[in-house]
Parts: structure tokens; C-alpha cells; sequence
């Protein structure tokens, strides 16, 4: 389950990529994950340009694939059985170097 949605994931592709695994993560509320990031990063990316990138059609900004990243990789090391000081731990060593 992701991030206590109570509902069951949808199926991922064989070799999902991070923007593939975001979109899964979130599933119906995709559209309110993306209001929570354009609001954190101060951006305003609309649906279609995230399916671009799910697709591997454009490249995310820099501040995106760490947003997700940070999301993603923490869902998947709570679901790792991690604890949450861990967790944390690893979050904060984990990032995308800035352009």
C-alpha cells in the first residue's frame, strides 16, 4: 500500500522508472501528489508534461526527480520494514546534484 492510501497499487512495468513508480505511488490522487509538488518546488507542471516524462519523452528538472525520488524511496523503505529515524537517514544522504 502506498503511503496508507488503503488501496491496492496498481500493476508497475516490468522496469518501471521513477516517474513510472511516483504516478503508481499516488494512483488516484496523482493529480493532488502533483498540486503538493508544484506547490513545494514553485512550478507548474501540468499532467500531460509528467506523463511525458513517465514515457521518457522530456527529462524532469532536477528539483523534480529529487521531489519524487524523496517520495518514492521513502514509501518503498517504509514498505522495507525501515525505521523511521532510518528512513530519514537515508533520505537526507540520497539526492540529485543541482545543474
Amino acid at each position: 500500500m502506498g503511503q496508507g492510501s488503503g488501496r491496492p497499487r496498481a500493476a508497475l512495468p516490468e522496469r518501471p522508472n521513477l516517474v513510472q513508480s511516483w504516478l503508481v505511488l499516488h494512483g488516484e490522487l496523482a493529480e493532488s501528489a502533483l498540486d503538493d509538488m508544484n506547490c513545494a518546488l514553485a512550478t507548474a507542471y501540468t499532467m500531460p508534461r509528467v506523463r511525458e516524462w513517465a514515457r521518457e519523452k522530456r527529462e524532469p528538472s532536477t528539483s523534480a526527480i529529487n521531489y519524487m525520488l524523496r517520495t518514492v524511496l521513502q514509501d518503498q523503505l517504509k514498505e522495507a520494514g525501515l525505521s523511521a529515524d532510518a528512513v530519514a537517514e537515508v533520505l537526507e544522504a540520497v539526492r540529485v546534484p543541482q545543474r
